[in-house]
């Protein structure tokens, strides 16, 4: 019998879809502080996670006021999105996660 090996083992010896996974992961937690950090503090606080595909950005916040209140920032944070990623945007989704904080 041999022992079980821990999940940071196993991503760290070559399985390729762990290993893809990972790096997703990182991928989006870089662009949900990328968010962040384009953001005031009081909306940044609210912000809980963020996608890009294609030239579209989703980003999800955890109430609907937060929601309302991002959506007046969508041209500001487009543009600082942009610099930030090196990648035009040129949608941006706002959506409410319930629970989530």
């Amino acid at each position: 019998m041999h022992k079980p090996r821990s999940l940071s083992e196993l991503i760290r010896g070559g399985e390729p879809r762990l290993q893809h996974l990972s790096s997703r992961a990182k991928t989006a937690i870089a662009l949900k502080e990328n968010v962040r950090a384009a953001l005031s503090e009081t909306l940044a606080n609210h912000v809980t996670a963020a996608a890009l595909r294609q030239q579209e950005l989703t980003v999800w916040v955890d109430s609907a006021v937060f929601c309302a209140r991002l959506r007046f920032e969508i041209p500001r944070l487009r543009d600082a999105l942009a610099r930030a990623t090196g990648t035009p945007i040129d949608r941006i989704r706002v959506k409410v996660q319930p629970g989530s904080g």
